[in-house]
């Protein structure tokens, strides 16, 4: 490695993730004075690596932020920000709000954005925590009567038999006018002077690749996306990567600062 910096890279094997970080991915880009090492994760193994720090450059949810803000800064690129929609929080029969509070409710790992805006919305529920892809198996089979989805299963529940109680990211908007910050990339301070801009300059370019069809990385996207169609994966895709994805901005940043105080004071209002 000729001395080179190596840089520990953590995201999830998510199709809007796999899609900026595809051409690092494949080799086909890269940083001359460092090594970037990629590894995929779920996002709730991410968080809590990224709190105790094993990630030089890590994708988080933007639930964590005050929590890792004293040791890591945000990237300008990379982000999870919609404008009105995000987590659904589905069931296996119609449900009300106030249902809840009693129902066999779950939630992906604590530390996620979905699982946090449940909390908000619903405080006198108490969701169990599983893993992501667990919680529309669960409530196809009747283990759960209630459960926050933070990926695919927005584009397939009707399909699948289920029922929306509300799409967390539309009620966040109504509720406080915010844009829905779900996920953000961050770099360790000691880092972000040498490597952030280099970075985002990289990734930028990983998405122009992948917006042009670059055949390697959309290989390497659909590889960790086989249980998604191709209609699916599209849509999915649209969905999670814009304009706040290439360049994060004042008001993306703002509105990932916002969740974070929102989050500590416990109201969305």
């Amino acid at each position: 490695m000729n001395g080179r910096t190596v840089l520990r890279i953590g995201v999830t094997p998510c199709p809007n993730d796999t899609y900026v970080v595809g051409g690092i991915a494949t080799g086909r880009l890269a940083l001359p004075d460092a090594v970037l090492a990629l590894e995929l994760r779920d996002i709730e193994a991410l968080n809590e690596a990224a709190l105790a720090g094993r990630y030089d450059v890590v994708k988080v949810s933007c639930a964590l932020y005050g929590a890792l803000s004293p040791h890591y800064e945000l990237l300008d690129v990379g982000a999870a920000i919609t404008d009105d929609y995000g987590p659904l929080i589905l069931s296996r029969e119609a449900l009300t709000r106030a249902d809840l509070a009693h129902a066999r409710f779950v939630a992906p790992g604590a530390h996620t954005t979905g699982a946090a805006l449940a909390r908000l919305y619903a405080p006198e529920a108490a969701p169990r925590h599983v893993r992501y892809d667990e919680i529309v198996p669960g409530l196809r089979r009747g283990d759960f009567d209630a459960g926050v989805v933070i990926h695919e299963s927005r584009l397939t529940y009707r399909a699948m038999g289920l029922h929306c109680l509300v799409d967390l990211g539309n009620w966040w908007r109504e509720s406080t006018g915010l844009p829905v910050a779900l996920g953000c990339y961050m770099i360790r301070r000691e880092l972000h002077a040498n490597y952030a801009a280099p970075l985002e300059a990289l990734l930028r370019r990983s998405m122009t690749l992948a917006a042009g069809g670059d055949a390697d990385i959309d290989a390497f996207i659909r590889r960790h996306a086989q249980e998604m169609g191709e209609q699916v994966l599209g849509d999915y895709i649209a969905l999670y990567v814009n304009a706040r994805t290439r360049r994060l901005g004042a008001a993306g940043r703002a509105a990932i600062q916002e969740l974070g105080s929102r989050l500590v004071a416990g109201t969305p209002a």
